[in-house]
């Protein structure tokens, strides 16, 4: 009797163990094969980076588009260190759409940015998944270096959350935000063999498909929406004091997804999320330098329908999309005193000034 029940169990087993490998191999090829995710590798300090020197075709709901990045990781055009002076330098830091996931290199916000703003440079340190604290990472590490005239810290919604999870599927473990009384700490990343036991599955990564995984897994570790509210502003604060301490503007803009852009149609500012809420507030206090783009997006979407903001399909911004933010942040960074100065002094402040909001 004992013996029957014994390999009962482990028949029960291995059909499940079958099962799960099965499942394994299935997200192995459809998940990270074939996904964007390849474009990214290991970093001791922000947890992850894009690959250097990648040229990758990828599928999107509208079609075909490529990524190509340069030697140093980035989606742009090879860019020195050095700053000669002879152009309005600014660095963009972001995640997936900044980075411009779904469509060509050209028609990210950023790069449109550039043919907008006169005399402009425009260098994309975006990387894909990337959360607010890692973007201050790599401002301090990597940003400040390509000494700029102006920082643009492009936020989206899940920066609410993310900035606090040590770990995030697809991607692995990242620094994390905790505060004590009165100042915000960033954890590194959990050690590499922690990493490379996490990704000995892909099993975790299909349950992440759900919305509520790493809230779930988090929850107890995530703190109430006031204390992050708190928290995030210390994070965008300090970021802000780096930028003017090397002497850099900044500016903080928020893109709103396509969920916050239904809401919003539908209950106006009750749709708000903790970070274009804290970006009013910390604006409206003349705490920080912003833009919060939720109703310039979202009276896009709603005037032309046929050509809409999102993608129908995966939800990302649109060409169309990212054309109206850049020309809402264009706006904003040629009304900017160190930009008029700059043109001023360069002979073009007749531009500025005639495109000025």
């Amino acid at each position: 009797m004992f013996g029957r029940t014994i390999r009962a169990t482990a028949r029960s087993l291995y059909r499940v163990t079958a099962i799960l490998l099965v499942v394994e191999l299935i997200a192995r090829c459809t998940l990270w094969s074939f996904g964007p995710h390849v474009c990214i590798a290991p970093d001791p300090g922000t947890g992850w980076k894009v690959r250097p020197n990648l040229q990758k075709v990828f599928n999107s709901a509208d079609g075909p588009y490529v990524i190509e990045t340069n030697s140093r990781g980035m989606r742009d055009a090879e860019h020195s260190y050095e700053h000669t002076g002879n152009s309005y330098r600014i660095v963009a830091l972001g995640a997936c759409g900044t980075f411009g996931l779904g469509v060509d290199e050209r028609e990210t916000y950023v790069s449109q940015l550039e043919e907008l703003v006169p005399n402009s440079e425009t260098i994309n340190l975006a990387a894909i998944g990337f959360s607010a604290d890692q973007q201050f990472i790599q401002l301090q590490n990597v940003g400040l270096r390509y000494q700029p005239d102006l920082v643009i810290q492009f936020l989206i919604k899940q920066d609410g959350r993310s900035t606090f999870y040590p770990f995030v599927s697809l991607f692995g473990p990242k620094p994390h935000l905790t505060c004590g009384q009165d100042q915000v700490s960033l954890c590194p990343p959990t050690p590499e063999l922690w990493s490379q036991a996490l990704s000995l599955t892909h099993l975790p990564i299909v349950a992440s498909r759900f919305d509520a995984w790493n809230s779930a897994l988090y929850s107890d570790s995530l703190p109430s929406n006031e204390a992050r509210f708190r928290i995030i502003a210390q994070l965008l604060l300090q970021t802000q004091k780096l930028c003017h301490d090397a002497g850099v503007d900044y500016l903080a803009v928020y893109v709103p997804e396509i969920a916050n852009v239904a809401n919003f149609e539908l209950y106006g500012k009750d749709s708000f999320v903790l970070i274009p809420r804290l970006l009013d507030y910390l604006q409206n206090e003349g705490q920080l330098s912003g833009v919060n783009l939720m109703s310039a997006v979202s009276d896009a979407q709603s005037t032309n329908t046929e050509n809409p903001v999102f993608s129908p399909g995966d939800g990302r911004l649109s060409a169309r999309g990212h054309s109206v933010v850049a020309q809402r942040v264009a706006e904003a960074v040629k009304a900017r005193p160190t930009f008029q100065a700059i043109a001023k002094r360069d002979g073009i402040a007749s531009v500025a000034e005639n495109d000025a909001p």
